[in-house]
């Protein structure tokens, strides 16, 4: 099967990351076709070499805007590469869903992740909101959120069809990061974050919690693994907190699952934190989590270790319950192992693979992939077009396509294509603010409107003492590290 892969960059962040994970375990059924809307093809070296795959140029220029020259581009490579399956990722992808409808268009599988700097759900760009209504209604699609925040803004804010979006979240890789052998008695005890140094992540705060430790007699360091814009800021915050010789800057380390093994806290610090790839490779190797909420953290972490996620903003709260989980040697052990044994269960990387495979081959129909060559094979996929078909020949023909079909008339073009001049006007505008309301729910059109529904979360609780929590999951043997390569 043929998967056409849209990025806004193809460089090394989380649509890419997410790329070079699962699709090394997809099957060599699958050719991977992939292009970069900024030229970026930094990720490349992430990509399997058992995966059959190939680049394609995109003519057009990414804006900030939506482009109808961009649009009449893109479906020009739509055309020419014909594939079974596109695949988009984000804002930055919103002109490959518009003229990827009507007559000719593909099934499609889009994704919403990590949202940009200047896009989160609590302060919604409406413009952005409002193009995505335009944008997402559609047949033959599917709609991934690896976030509950994320699935229920799909269906409140941005209009899709409930049937049609899927939770799949982030998975982790359970050999490159093997279970620990034993919780470590060592001292000093090594607090840990990982991900990009930018603001919305507050770093900041563990620093200040090594500190606040530090000056209730615990002997604690701590390690923050990764790179971004905030670096020389959160330095300076550690030199002013007094903490510099006993935090560590360690960068986008190769190595980094020895260093998630010499964390003995880990410290889930921001309260926009989308990208749980450092919270769940904790997990695996078996560490317990304390924290602020923040989106999943709380459904995400083991049961038992949802008591020390404190709410948001609560950082004396955070404090509290990193004390009195450093200071239990056996309250470590437990939910270090309830960790791993949620990671084990919810997020190996493989059965979120094989989510992702089943995905793509509902959406796709498996006729897909009856026309494949053998493995290895040069030949590239391709449909049965010959007119001269027979009935037995024929796939068969969905009512949604039949309908698709009936559409295309020369009035049928034409509505379309207001439709989409109609999307891309600058006057077109959300009309309303809902009364003194924020967040997803705060923007309406005037055809809907509906107030956003929010996944329920579970709620901090009071800190017990280290006797009443427990947490036995079975004893697994663990593995060696596996190094990343550089």
């Amino acid at each position: 099967m043929k998967l056409l892969w849209i990025f806004s960059s193809f460089g090394l962040d989380a649509p890419a990351r997410r790329f070079a994970s699962i699709v090394g375990r997809l099957g060599d059924e699958y050719e991977h076709v992939i292009g970069s809307m900024s030229g970026d093809f930094e990720a490349q070296g992430l990509i399997p070499e058992s995966v059959r795959w190939r680049r394609v140029d995109l003519p057009g220029a990414k804006r900030g805007g939506v482009s109808i020259k961009n649009m009449w581009n893109f479906r020009k490579v739509i055309t020419a590469e014909r594939p079974h399956l596109l695949v988009t990722s984000n804002w930055e992808a919103i002109e490959w869903l518009m003229v990827n409808r009507g007559p000719g268009a593909v099934p499609q599988v889009h994704f919403e992740d990590v949202f940009g700097r200047d896009e989160q759900l609590d302060d919604a760009d409406a413009k952005r909101a409002w193009s995505r209504r335009r944008a997402f209604p559609g047949r033959n699609r599917a709609y991934v959120a690896p976030t509950r925040e994320i699935e229920a803004s799909y269906t409140s804010v941005w209009g899709a069809a409930k049937d049609q979006v899927r939770h799949i979240p982030l998975g982790v890789d359970l050999e490159l990061f093997p279970a620990r052998d034993a919780v470590s008695t060592h001292e000093p005890l090594t607090l840990g974050a990982a991900g990009p140094l930018i603001r919305s992540r507050r770093f900041d705060r563990l620093i200040r919690l090594t500190a606040t430790l530090g000056e209730r007699g615990r002997n604690v360091d701590a390690v923050i693994l990764g790179e971004g814009p905030e670096k020389e800021a959160l330095i300076r915050e550690a030199e002013t907190a007094g903490v510099a010789d006993r935090v560590r800057f360690v960068g986008a380390a190769p190595g980094c699952a020895n260093i998630f093994s010499e964390m003995d806290l880990y410290v889930s610090t921001g309260e926009k934190q989308r990208d749980a790839s450092g919270l769940l490779a904790a997990m695996a190797s078996a560490t317990p989590i304390v924290g602020l909420e923040s989106d999943d953290v709380m459904e995400t972490v083991a049961e038992p270790n949802r008591l020390f996620i404190r709410p948001r903003g609560d950082e004396s709260g955070m404090a509290a319950a990193a004390e009195l989980i450093i200071s239990d040697f056996d309250l470590r052990s437990r939910m270090g192992q309830a960790n791993r044994a949620k990671a084990e269960a919810d997020f190996d990387l493989d059965k979120i693979a094989d989510r992702f495979d089943s995905l793509f081959r509902e959406v796709a129909g498996v006729s897909a992939f009856l026309a494949l060559p053998a493995p290895g094979s040069e030949a590239a996929p391709k449909r049965n077009d010959s007119a001269d078909e027979t009935e037995a020949e024929k796939p068969e023909v969905s009512e949604s396509q039949r309908d698709a079909a009936a559409e295309d008339t020369p009035k049928a073009r034409a509505v379309s294509d207001v439709e989409e001049a109609t999307v891309v006007s600058e006057a077109a505008e959300p009309t309303a603010k809902l009364n003194g309301a924020s967040g997803p729910s705060a923007y309406v059109t005037p055809t809907h409107k509906s107030p956003a529904i929010r996944p329920e979360r579970a709620q901090p609780a009071a800190l017990p003492a280290p006797s009443s929590v427990s947490a036995k999951p079975e004893a697994k043997e663990a593995k060696p590290p596996k190094q990343l390569s550089a």
